[in-house]
């Protein structure tokens, strides 16, 4: 399985829950004392992430204990698959949330949206962009593409390119406040950094004129 991290519930009807999202879960106990030492745990408001899970770890089929739903980097399809993810993370971390449909290829702001003869995306939406604004802060908009990929926009610094697979990691590294902002002392400046899954990062340049509030709080 090509998984990054491992998210862990305290019981098996959460651990179910969370892995249904994805399809047919497996939930699997961890013996998580055993697990701990030499890992390193990214958490979160509901779970608690291992972002390094290598290595032997102990676990059994059996629903005791603290159980594990091993789930990596999410897989989006479609622009529609995306919103949907975001509307659930929107409702986990109490975020406010409003979305803009671009519908038909013809209306988004790339022609490539469709193929010749493309009709409909896999999951039977049309291909189209949407427009995900976040409330509270960080002041976060993600404008998911046809093409498989978004542009997050943090307090006004756009983080282009990023990967439609990479959007609600990215997200959860920003709700979780993992993200951070780090200070370039040549040519004075800085850099948003958000750690993503399989030890990667995103990291992009943040003019001083252009540091809020919000990123202030967050310089290292």
């Amino acid at each position: 399985m090509a998984r990054h991290d491992v998210h862990l519930s305290a019981d098996t009807e959460t651990a179910t829950r969370v892995g249904a999202r994805r399809g047919r879960p497996m939930v699997l106990t961890v013996e998580a004392g055993v697990m701990a030492p030499g890992r390193s745990c990214l958490p979160g408001e509901r779970e608690r992430r291992v972002a390094d899970p290598g290595g032997a770890t102990p676990v059994s089929a059996v629903p005791r204990g603290l159980c594990g739903m091993i789930s990596g980097m999410d897989h989006l399809p479609t622009t529609e698959a995306a919103v949907t993810v975001l509307k659930e993370l929107a409702e986990r971390y109490g975020r406010e949330i409003r979305v803009s449909h671009d519908i038909g290829a013809d209306q988004t702001s790339r022609r490539t949206a469709a193929g010749v003869g493309v009709v409909t995306d896999p999951d039977g939406s049309l291909p189209h962009e949407a427009l995900v604004e976040f409330g509270g802060l960080p002041r976060l908009s993600v404008r998911l593409f046809p093409e498989d990929d978004a542009l997050i926009d943090v307090e006004g610094v756009e983080c282009p390119d990023i990967p439609r697979d990479d959007v609600p990691a990215f997200l959860r590294s920003l709700f979780d406040g993992l993200a951070y902002v780090k200070a370039r002392r040549f040519l004075p400046g800085y850099f948003l950094i958000v750690p993503l899954p399989g030890d990667r990062t995103h990291k992009e340049y943040v003019p001083v004129i252009a540091l809020t509030p919000w990123l202030s709080s967050r310089v290292r």
